[in-house]
């Protein structure tokens, strides 16, 4: 009887064991999925506290936002009519490889299709200036 139970016993931690390597396998393929669809682009830097240059409130929900924040505007056609949202996306440098995870709250109708428009802190989690106003990126929706 004590041998079933070990038997048993062994029996349990394996098939814990398998789910947990199922679960591991199906996390790196979901962000598999996430990095092939990474984009080459440009980054310019975009106001979001009220009285700045580059319009009103954030699109997504009517507010000013503090330029100290980690944002984002999109393009209007990946703006999607915001659809994207406070989704969350992993933007590098290709400059420094520093890279940094930025909320989308606005859009941006005079970008180019490849061209997100950042906070200030954006440039500085990447270590660029502000004062170059273009920089070249990779970045992808998480």
């Amino acid at each position: 009887m004590a041998n079933t139970a070990k038997v048993v016993a062994i029996f349990g931690v394996l098939v814990f064991l398998q789910a947990v390597s199922c679960a591991v396998v199906r996390h790196h393929a979901d962000l598999g999925s996430s990095l092939a669809s990474v984009q080459a682009g440009t980054m310019t830097v975009d106001g979001y506290e009220e009285g700045e240059e580059g319009g009103g409130p954030a699109a997504c929900d009517g507010i000013y936002y503090s330029d100290g924040d980690l944002l984002t505007t999109l393009p209007t056609e990946l703006y999607a009519g915001g659809s994207m949202c406070n989704r969350i996306i992993a933007i590098a440098s290709t400059q420094t490889g520093h890279s940094a995870l930025a909320l989308v709250v606005d859009v941006c109708d005079d970008c180019g299709d490849d061209e997100l428009g950042t906070s200030a802190a954006v440039w500085n989690a990447l270590g660029l200036d502000t004062n170059a106003g273009v920089a070249p990126i990779r970045w992808f929706v998480l």
